[in-house]
């Protein structure tokens, strides 16, 4: 049981496996090209981006990319590098702190940049299966996580509106404003968003997409 927040440390198994999850995609040059939009959300696009045989996994992995709907290029790369950073850190937080809830996670999780260095979108896995299968929100909704954070800061309803079902199955994605404005910087830095800042090139893939 979880009292108190145990902040990230550099062996975070979920970082570790994301790390060579995203240089996996970097070493063999993996291709991603945008697909349909298969998911919708606030203000931004998900969009499938085909299959990819991992040898980190084990198996193949099914690929998205989430995309903000901002049509300018320098308002697009800082709301997509907040939302990657505070996501990544509330990811593995929640994999380190609650390890049962780890497989409902998204397998990976990385930021995409273009060739001038602007965030483009954040890559990781695509629970639709390239829009195979039903997506449908709601779920079983974990909030024990509500533990790792400033009391009162995180309402159930944000942590509702996370989880999805997938074949029967609960899954856990967009912690995109998860918790209160007047909390954000306390909370940021319980889940180690200062950490996944300043290893940001660890997680981050050059491309060259068309949307």
């Amino acid at each position: 049981m979880v009292t108190e927040h145990e902040p990230i440390i550099e062996d975070n198994a979920y970082l570790v496996r994301n790390r060579l999850a995203i240089a996996e995609f970097r070493d063999k040059k993996v291709p991603l090209v945008c697909g349909s939009i298969v998911g919708r959300s606030d203000r931004y696009l998900f969009y499938s981006a085909g299959v990819v045989d991992s040898t980190v996994f084990g198996k193949p992995i099914y690929v998205g990319i989430k995309r903000s709907t901002s049509e300018r290029p320098r308002l697009r790369d800082d709301l997509t590098r907040i939302r990657f950073v505070n996501e990544l850190a509330i990811i593995s937080a929640i994999s380190h702190n609650f390890p049962d809830l780890t497989e409902k996670l998204p397998l990976f999780y990385g930021l995409l940049v273009d060739r001038q260095g602007l965030a483009a979108g954040i890559v990781t896995e695509d629970f639709s299966e390239g829009g195979l299968q039903r997506v449908r929100a709601g779920g079983a909704s974990p909030l024990e996580v509500k533990r790792l954070f400033v009391e009162g800061s995180v309402d159930n309803d944000y942590i509702q509106n996370c989880a999805y079902t997938v074949n029967g199955r609960t899954r856990l994605g967009d912690f995109w404003y998860f918790w209160r404005h007047e909390d954000r910087e306390e909370n940021a830095k319980r889940v180690g968003a200062d950490w996944i800042q300043q290893r940001l090139a660890d997680f981050t893939l050059e491309v060259d997409l068309e949307f």
